[in-house]
């Protein structure tokens, strides 16, 4: 058993007297998020201290992903445009948000593989040669769920660059052919 000695001196304040009262405190402290703060108060000698208990932010992630978009068709080798978000993760949350984006190239609900360093609410992936499909993943810092956004497939459409326009304001537009 640990004495302590009061801070102006006088006799040792004894935590064995109020061991029902520590015990109580310390199940508090490991069942509900508390932050506890002690304090000496004086008391001519007698050890008086004050437990002020005040609940710590809980963690919470949102109630849903969110929306991302857009589905897209390009030619073979070309970039798609940036993905966007939509629809904000849903619902109310405490802690900062973490993003990790996916693709597959299976279909819009499984093969889904991690995307090293896409961690930002929007993802501009590189060229594609392949249709695949993306979805991100959102949660709070303090959570290890993760909550899934909609997939989102970009089409390579089989065809070849049949012409290169330019339009009016400068801006190119490639343009493909299908072939069988």
């Amino acid at each position: 058993m640990k004495t302590l000695t009061n801070p102006d001196g006088h006799r040792p304040f004894n935590l064995k007297k109020n061991m029902k009262t520590l015990r109580t405190l310390f199940l508090l402290f490991h069942m509900l998020p508390f932050v506890a703060l002690a304090q000496y108060t004086g008391g001519q000698g007698r050890g008086d201290v004050m437990v002020a208990l005040a609940l710590a932010p809980s963690c919470a992630n949102p109630s849903s992903g969110g929306t991302i978009g857009s589905a897209q068709s390009i030619c073979p080798n070309a970039t798609p445009a940036e993905l966007t978000e939509l629809t904000a993760p849903g619902g109310s949350y405490t802690g900062t948000l973490e993003y990790l984006w996916q693709s597959s190239t299976t279909d819009a609900s499984s093969g889904f593989t991690d995307i090293s360093g896409a961690t930002s609410a929007t993802y501009s992936p590189g060229a594609l040669s392949t249709t695949t499909w993306f979805r991100r993943q959102v949660r709070v810092d303090c959570e290890s769920t993760w909550l899934l956004s909609n997939a989102v497939e970009v089409t390579v459409v089989n065809a070849l660059p049949t012409a290169v326009i330019t339009n009016n304001t400068g801006s190119t537009e490639l343009t493909c052919a299908r072939t069988a």
